[in-house]
C-alpha cells in the first residue's frame, strides 16, 4: 500500500517536471539559431592570428586557409555576400602607422570567394571582387587604425569550401 502512495507522488512530481523541462529545452533550442546564424568575433579563430606592425610586414604575409561555412554574410548588408564560418578565419592585431593595408584572398581553383572584415571599431567591410576587376576579392584600407581586424573568407555557394591563400600586405600587389 505504501508503494502505491509513493509511486503516485513520484508520478505527479515527474509529470509536473517534464513539461517545464520540455518548455525550457524548447526555448533554448529556439534561441540557438538566432545566436548561431551570425559571424562571431570570438577569442578563437580557424587559422590563427598575427600581431603586426609596419616593421613586421616588410614582405606579404600569406596564410593558407579554406573559404566557406554555413553563415550567410548577406545579413551584414551592402557588398557583403557569401557563406562563411561563424568564427573568424584569421585575425590581425595591428599596431602602427601605415598608409595602406591590403588584404586579398586567392583561391587555388579560381572559384569566386568573398572577403568579410570586421574593423576595430566594429564596422564591416566586404568585397567579392576588386575595384580593378581582378578575379579575387580584395580590400584596400587607407590609414588603418590600431586594433583587431577579424577576417572571414566566404564562398558564394552554401557547402562549397575553397582552398587558397590569404595575403596581407602594406601595398597593393
Amino acid at each position: 500500500m505504501m508503494w502505491g502512495y509513493i509511486h503516485n507522488k513520484i508520478y505527479h512530481l515527474i509529470a509536473g517536471i517534464i513539461p517545464v523541462a520540455a518548455l525550457l529545452i524548447s526555448l533554448q533550442l529556439h534561441a540557438i539559431p538566432e545566436q548561431s546564424n551570425r559571424l562571431a568575433a570570438s577569442v578563437n579563430t580557424n587559422y590563427g592570428y598575427m600581431y603586426l606592425t609596419p616593421n613586421l610586414l616588410k614582405e606579404p604575409l600569406e596564410v593558407h586557409i579554406t573559404s566557406g561555412g554555413s553563415i550567410d554574410a548577406g545579413y551584414l548588408g551592402d557588398s557583403c555576400a557569401g557563406f562563411a564560418s561563424q568564427l573568424p578565419d584569421y585575425r590581425i592585431i595591428w599596431n602602427g602607422s601605415l598608409s595602406t593595408l591590403h588584404i586579398k584572398f586567392e583561391s587555388e581553383n579560381g572559384r569566386k570567394t568573398t572577403l568579410i572584415i570586421q574593423k576595430p571599431n566594429g564596422n564591416w567591410i566586404c568585397n567579392s571582387f576588386s575595384a580593378d576587376n581582378e578575379k579575387y576579392p580584395s580590400v584596400l584600407m587607407d590609414r588603418p587604425y590600431d586594433g583587431v581586424y577579424n577576417i572571414w573568407v566566404g564562398s558564394y555557394t552554401f557547402g562549397e569550401y575553397t582552398p587558397g591563400k590569404l595575403i596581407i600586405n602594406t601595398k597593393k600587389n
